[in-house]
Order: structure tokens, then C-alpha cells, then sequence
């Protein structure tokens, strides 16, 4: 997500107090990330797409919830590095999206998962073929809406057993300016092969690179807690992207989390909705609304701690589908897990069964944490000493979430910003003025075990000192300001990030 340029200084002396803790250690540069993909300088690589991209001059990386609101289940996309927020940019841009089919015969399944993308397109004129390093793309010139308002050129293959699709997306009127940068695009396009795909999945590892904070649930370091709901959900391992439902009712009531395995295509929904029936009857209900299904065995399972009840489906589609059904009531509702992949790329009982252990039930979890130094919304904790005074409350507007502390003149500040989406490249450090103070100097850090940046700002009476956290994209800022004289030691160690209850 979004990246932390650190620059390494020595620590001066501080004349209150203790020095910040770790503020020595060696500064690591950070990679941009999100879940199955990793920008470095101007290569893109995704794991789920399995492609290796060079983006090209003119075009910036979008990932987060932005990445997945313009580009639909992709991880990433590329929009128009551009600077005038007016601009209509972020309805431009280019995506690469994939999935394994496993055992799936290549030509069946590249047709129908094609023609599932082009829902509501339309095309125009015949396919235009593009060579990359590794395939021929054949992309299609189409057209949505009546009258038409958008266009996007649409290309899909199948390579070594996986679904790649290729589009380039812009509303109908700048067409022929966007048109030609397709090329470009397509340029620096290299298919990974397993091996290069499983190092690459390999090195980015377990880290969890998105941070959700909603006004009745949370998602932070693989644990997803919906507090209406009265229950927690932990990832099993896996490059996850996670979409939460903020008013599933709209759409699939017992759908309120949706997380995607970008490796292996599996996607895991979780959810609640008020149900008076028997298990059985809820059964039927979820098999009417997925439409086609044949039942093929029926069983147990356990979510957390609890039994629950599992059925394994077949979905009949124009490409098979394996879905697994688990419930288990919670009062007057029923809580479901419902795991799904293609048939071919069906991964067993066992995956599914992983993501039903990580089922946590809570019962009067309080949403806000009204007046207690916890937010659990926030994923944060302030333990600080009795002699600081707290505000009244936590402070949650448009801007972040806020809260301030106060012992004498010493202010201790907490700010969390989400902040979900990739940004431009930072612009070009200006020129000092002479005899203008300096900036302080980013300083490498560790706040409750986590890499963070230090900067020192000190005026004729007093310090301030601001811990950077960079979570996943989320922005959360420590600053304490003190006289000179003053000793800090213990607020710089008070705070706490959380990910469950």
C-alpha cells in the first residue's frame, strides 16, 4: 500500500527523557503492496494474474479499495498519472485480472469466463491482435450503455492452466486519446510461468496489505469483525483481497464479507441474516438463491469453537462450479460460510474447512468504544499512565479518527487516517530557502513492534515527536509534544494496534 521513504539519521540527544525506543534501528525501504502483487520503482508483478509488468511513462499504480472499485475483483490497476483532481483520469484505466482453471479444459473456459467479464458489452468491429513476450492477445473493441458512454478494449487467454484477461476501460468521448496507449501497455506484459509465479507468491509471504475501518465492522491484520453481526473472522493463509458488503441487504443478506484467494481463486463469503426456520429450511433458501445445485454430501464442521452444519454443492453454470455451504444459528439468526471455486480448481474440503475455523463468535461487542482509550473500529489501544487525562471522547469525522491526551503542558495526539489507495509518486523534496528551518528528518522507528518513522522537531520550548505507522494503507500518527524539560518516556510507549476483540 502506501509506501514509507525512510531516510537514516543519527538520533541527537534529547534532553527530556529517554530517547524514542528503537529509533537507531536500520531503515528498510518498503515496497508498494497489496494482496498477490508488489510494485518496485516501475515493475509490477502480480501473482494472481501471474504477469510481470513494466508500467510505462504516463501511467501511475492504483491498488487498495480504489483498485478494486474501478477495476471491479482486480488487485491493481494503472490510471493516467495526472496531477488536476478534476480531471474524469479514474475512469481511465488499465487492469490485468486472473485465475487458475486447474483441470478445466482451456478453450471451454476461457469462452465462458470471457463472456461472463462481457456482460452488457457490446462489440465493435472484429479483435485486434497484440503479441506480448509470451502470448497473443486478441483484444476486442466494445461498448456499454444506450447510448454508449464507456469503451474498453478486451483481451483474454489461457496459459499453463490459468484465465487471463486484458482490459483498457475510458469513457466513449476519449477514445481516440486513450486508444493508442494500448501498445505501451501491452510492451512491457510478461506471463510469469509456475515457477516464477510460486517465487513470487513465495516472496511476498503472509503480510496482510489492505486495513478496512467501517462504521459497524473492521478488517485489520487478516481478522475481519463485523459488530452487528457478533462475530470475527480470521483469514486462513493466502494472498486475500477482502470487499466488505456495507448494506448487503441490497444484494445477498447473508453475504457481508467477500474474500477472494487471488492464488488459488477460491473466494470464502461471510455472513448474518435474521432467519425463524429450521437449519434445513435455511439450506433451501441459500440453494434457491445460487440457482442450479445438486447436493452432494452433507456433514459437520466447526467454526471456532462451535459445530455448525455443512452441505457441499455442485453449481450447475456454463463452467462448473464446487460450493460449500456452513451455518450455524447465533439467536435469531444464522450465520453462514460459504466457500466456492471452480470445479476444476476445486482445492477439497480441507481449504474450505480452514476458513470456517477462523469463525469467531462475540456477543455485545460495542461498535464505538464510547469514553474507554480503545477503538476497536480503529484497531487501536492507548495504555497510558493514570496522570495523563483524556479528552472526552474519540473524534471521528470525514478527516480520521482522533483523540488527544494531556499531563501539564505535555499533549499526546492519536490520528488514524484510512487511506486505502495507492498514491502518485511523492513530488520532488523543494529548495531550502537560506537561513529557512529545515524539515525534520524521517528516522527509523519501532512502535509496538512495528516499523514506523520517527520525525523531531524542536523549538525553544518544547519537542514534538511524531511516530509514522504505515498499516496496510492505513496512515496512523503518535505525536507527542512536551516542554523541553519534561519526560514523555512512558507515552512514547502506550500505544497498541488490535485486530480483534
Amino acid at each position: 500500500m502506501r509506501s514509507l521513504v525512510i531516510v537514516v539519521a543519527a538520533l541527537v540527544a534529547c534532553k527530556g527523557g529517554a530517547p524514542p525506543p528503537d529509533a537507531a534501528a536500520p531503515a528498510v525501504e518498503v515496497e508498494r503492496r497489496g494482496p498477490g502483487w508488489r510494485l518496485r520503482g516501475d515493475l509490477l508483478e502480480d501473482a494472481g494474474a501471474a504477469v510481470r509488468l513494466k508500467v510505462p511513462a504516463g501511467w501511475r499504480v492504483l491498488g487498495g479499495n480504489a483498485g478494486l472499485r474501478i477495476g471491479g475483483q482486480v488487485a491493481v490497476a494503472l490510471v493516467p498519472d495526472v496531477i488536476d483532481p478534476d480531471d474524469d483520469d479514474d475512469d481511465v484505466y488499465f487492469a490485468i485480472d486472473g485465475n487458475p482453471i486447474g483441470r478445466g479444459d482451456p478453450m471451454a473456459h476461457r469462452e465462458a469466463l470471457a463472456a461472463k467479464s462481457g456482460d452488457d458489452w457490446t462489440a465493435v468491429g472484429d479483435p485486434e491482435p497484440f503479441q506480448t513476450t509470451s502470448a497473443e492477445l486478441r483484444m476486442q473493441r466494445e461498448t456499454w450503455g444506450d447510448p454508449p458512454s464507456y469503451e474498453r478494449l478486451f483481451g483474454s487467454v489461457v496459459v499453463d492452466g490459468r484465465y487471463l484477461e486484458v482490459k483498457l476501460q475510458y469513457p466513449i468521448a476519449r477514445g481516440d486519446a486513450v486508444r493508442p496507449q494500448l501498445a505501451s501497455l501491452l510492451a512491457g506484459l510478461t506471463l510469469l510461468d509456475r515457477a516464477a509465479r510460486a517465487d513470487l507468491v513465495a516472496a511476498l509471504g503472509p503480510t496482510v496489505t489492505q486495513d478496512l475501518i467501517g462504521p459497524d465492522f473492521a478488517y485489520h491484520d487478516g481478522v475481519f469483525c463485523d459488530f452487528a453481526g457478533d462475530y470475527c473472522w480470521r483469514q486462513p493463509p493466502g494472498q486475500w483481497r477482502i470487499k466488505v458488503i456495507t448494506d448487503p441487504a441490497d444484494t445477498d443478506p447473508s453475504q457481508r464479507l467477500v474474500a477472494n484467494d487471488c492464488v488459488t481463486g477460491t473466494t470464502v463469503y461471510v455472513g448474518t441474516e435474521a432467519w425463524a426456520g429450521t437449519e434445513a429450511a435455511y439450506l433451501d433458501a441459500m440453494r434457491a438463491r445460487i440457482g442450479s445445485t445438486t447436493l452432494i454430501r452433507t456433514g459437520l464442521t466447526r467454526f471456532g469453537d462451535r459445530g455448525a452444519i455443512v452441505a457441499d454443492l455442485d453449481v450447475a453454470s456454463t463452467v462448473p462450479y464446487r460450493m460449500r455451504i456452513a451455518q450455524v444459528r447465533i439467536g435469531a439468526r444464522m450465520l453462514s460460510v460459504v466457500t466456492d471455486n471452480l470445479t476444476a480448481a476445486w482445492a477439497g474440503p480441507a481449504a474450505a474447512a480452514a476458513a470456517e475455523a477462523g469463525v469467531e463468535i462475540t456477543h455485545a461487542v460495542a461498535v464505538d468504544d464510547r469514553g474507554t482509550s480503545r477503538h476497536r473500529r480503529a484497531g487501536v489501544e492507548v495504555a497510558l499512565p493514570g496522570s495523563w487525562q483524556a479528552e472526552p471522547d474519540w473524534t471521528e469525522d470525514a478527516a480520521g479518527i482522533r483523540r488527544r491526551w494531556r499531563r501539564g503542558d505535555a499533549v499526546a495526539e492519536l490520528a488514524i487516517v484510512p487511506d486505502p489507495a495507492l498514491p502518485p509518486p511523492p513530488p520532488e523534496p523543494p529548495l531550502a530557502l537560506p537561513g529557512a528551518p529545515r524539515p525534520p528528518t524521517a528516522i527509523a522507528a519501532t512502535i509496538d513492534g512495528r516499523p514506523a518513522t520517527l520525525s523531531r522537531r524542536r523549538g525553544p520550548q518544547s519537542i514534538t515527536e511524531a511516530y509514522l505507522i504505515d498499516r496496510a494503507g492505513t496512515r496512523i500518527t503518535w505525536t507527542l509534544t512536551a516542554p523541553l524539560a519534561a519526560d514523555v518516556d512512558d507515552a512514547r510507549h502506550a500505544l497498541r494496534l488490535i485486530a480483534a476483540p
